[in-house]
């Protein structure tokens, strides 16, 4: 076992013992920058590691849990790869069953809660490695991104892809107005956002995929997808060929992203780590050349349950804007749960989701489920690289945001 400093730690990381020199330079990097940092091993299966959670957390100072390691299979506990991962949670589902989804949700959130009340204490993050050469590039993305990127126009850039909603006209209107609201009330004046629809005209049948991958790879502060989604690959789309998705796991070895965004998949399944291949989101966030970080859930998502937690992400993002990307995700989660007092978009929210959720309507339990499922697939202690000011460039024009759905 790696030394632990002789302070109460902010940050407890899960490691495997073989992957220790390949985390080196990330503990490094980190105490550097002023964090206490203990290491361990996981002691076994999840009640195990949620007991050694909370004794740590008992000091009062644990802020962040980094878990390294994939999810096992939960009857064998052996990786699809081989070799020990680290156990997640499986809570049972109340309201995304109505949606067909499976009876359980994959979470690992119930580590983060260390006093029981069922809301996130920790922020928490996963790096889904299999093996010390895949922990060995997630660490040099992150240390080059905090480090070496340079500031410029991709810092006020967010990419919004939408696909299709399919809720039918009036639902999908609905929704897309909702979307539109949440980023005109969360994101700040001066942020450019580029657009790209599946629906959009200007693109002939297949164009569409090559303009998303390409504007992933010019890099921007976020790039966020909205819309259907399955383990492997995002939104299917017609071409010549025949239906193609707009990204999928098979793709992720060609990005050579110029600039590592944050990447945000508001859809269904793209994080489930426990399904029986890995999933886009993990691919993603394991690139050496892809996102720095991936926030995707591993379960079906719902339409409020996906607006609601959008917008407290980009509010907390720009409105609050903690040090470090883990603190967003738990902001985020928290608000989700309960709102603020004070803020006025949530009852209009409410309101358009009693109309539009499947009856018995329950928002509560459709918020928890959500804020299960939704899971960050990278390191917690990210700094995303926000400009000082929020203002964009002289040269830089807001687009608007045409049919942004937040959907599923």
């Amino acid at each position: 076992m790696l030394a632990a400093s002789p302070e109460a730690p902010d940050t407890l990381v899960v490691c495997p013992g073989e992957f220790h020199a390949a985390l080196a330079p990330w503990l490094q990097y980190r105490r550097d920058q002023g964090h206490q940092i203990l290491v361990i091993e996981s002691p076994g299966g999840r009640t195990k590691l949620k007991h050694a959670i909370r004794r740590v957390a008992a000091s009062g100072r644990l802020r962040c849990l980094v878990l390294i390691g994939d999810v096992p299979d939960p009857a064998s506990n052996v990786l699809r790869r081989g070799g020990v991962g680290i156990s997640t949670h499986h809570v049972s589902a109340k309201v995304n069953t109505q949606w067909g989804s499976e009876p359980t949700i994959a979470t690992d959130i119930p580590y983060a809660d260390v006093d029981g009340d069922n809301s996130p204490d920790l922020m928490v993050g996963r790096i889904p490695a299999d093996s010390p050469d895949e922990l060995a590039r997630v660490v040099r993305k992150v240390i080059r991104y905090e480090r070496k990127s340079r500031d410029g126009v991709w810092q006020h850039r967010l990419d919004l892809v939408a696909g299709t909603g399919g809720f039918g006209t009036v639902a999908d209107s609905l929704i897309e107005a909702a979307g539109r609201q949440v980023f005109l009330q969360a994101v700040p004046k001066g942020y450019e956002m580029r657009h790209t629809s599946v629906k959009d005209s200007r693109f002939k049948a297949g164009d569409v995929c090559a303009t998303v991958r390409d504007r992933l790879n010019e890099g921007s502060l976020a790039w966020i997808y909205m819309g259907h989604g399955i383990p492997t690959e995002l939104d299917r789309v017609s071409t010549a060929a025949g239906e193609v998705p707009l990204l999928s796991v098979d793709d992720v070895s060609q990005l050579h992203c110029v600039q590592s965004p944050l990447a945000v998949l508001v859809a269904c399944y793209t994080g489930a780590f426990d399904a029986r291949h890995e999933c886009l989101a993990e691919e993603l966030a394991l690139a050496d050349e892809g996102p720095v970080a991936v926030i995707a859930a591993t379960r079906v998502t719902m339409p409020y349950g996906n607006t609601v937690i959008g917008y407290e992400l980009l509010r907390a993002c720009f409105h609050d804007r903690p040090t470090s990307l883990g603190e967003v995700m738990r902001l985020a989660q928290c608000r989700t749960l309960v709102p603020l007092k004070e803020d006025t978009m949530r009852p209009s929210l409410d309101s358009l989701a009693q109309g539009l959720s499947p009856p018995p309507v329950d928002l509560p339990a459709e918020r928890r489920e959500h804020v299960l499922m939704y899971h960050l697939f990278g390191d917690p202690l990210l700094r995303l690289r926000l400009s000082q000011s929020g203002a964009a460039p002289a040269a830089t024009v807001a687009t608007p945001i045409i049919g942004a759905a937040i959907a599923e």
